[in-house]
């Protein structure tokens, strides 16, 4: 059974593809426009283009073909995401909202609000305290004394230096013995 074609697709599939650059404008035509008298319509002169320039418009004619083709990925994508009209997107249902929805809607957001201060309100209280006690702990450090959990560790590094210490003075001993 043979697919059926709406108008849309059949102007985008068929009649309206867009055309590359070779097939509005070719190369030799391309060349043609820039030879040394093409700026004069009516002259038929025949006038060469040196081999710097003949390169030169290849160059430029390639660049031509991308930023074509840049373009026209450019309104693919702007019909995929857009809609077939390009920027324009279609059109929602409107609902207006009455008195009552309104005055619900409201509410609801007030509501809503309230609770994200008093979540924000916690959040800074906590972090206040924790910042209160940061101080109070580098205070005490500025008067030479260490807050309690630092404690243990004062304790672990004076066993290590005890412990080093007493490798030290054995490993005296016995140097002092083997001379």
């Amino acid at each position: 059974m043979a697919q059926r074609h709406t108008e849309e697709s059949l102007l985008t599939g068929y009649l309206l593809p867009p055309s590359s650059l070779p097939t509005i404008i070719p190369f030799s035509t391309f060349v043609n426009y820039h030879k040394p008298g093409a700026s004069n319509s009516n002259s038929s002169a025949s006038a060469s283009i040196n081999p710097a320039t003949a390169q030169a418009l290849k160059k430029f004619y390639r660049d031509l073909q991308f930023q074509r083709q840049i373009d026209v990925d450019t309104r693919a994508l702007d019909a995929t995401f857009f809609g077939p009209n390009g920027a324009v997107l279609p059109a929602r249902s409107r609902r207006y909202h009455t008195t009552a929805s309104l005055l619900a809607a409201m509410e609801s957001s007030i509501h809503d609000l309230e609770r994200e201060i008093a979540d924000l309100d916690q959040q800074s209280d906590k972090i206040l305290g924790e910042m209160h006690e940061t101080v109070g702990e580098l205070s005490d450090l500025r008067y030479g004394k260490s807050g309690g959990e630092y404690r243990g560790v004062e304790a672990e590094v004076v066993d290590a230096l005890k412990e080093f210490t007493n490798v030290v003075k054995q490993t005296a001993k016995e140097a002092k013995s083997v001379l």
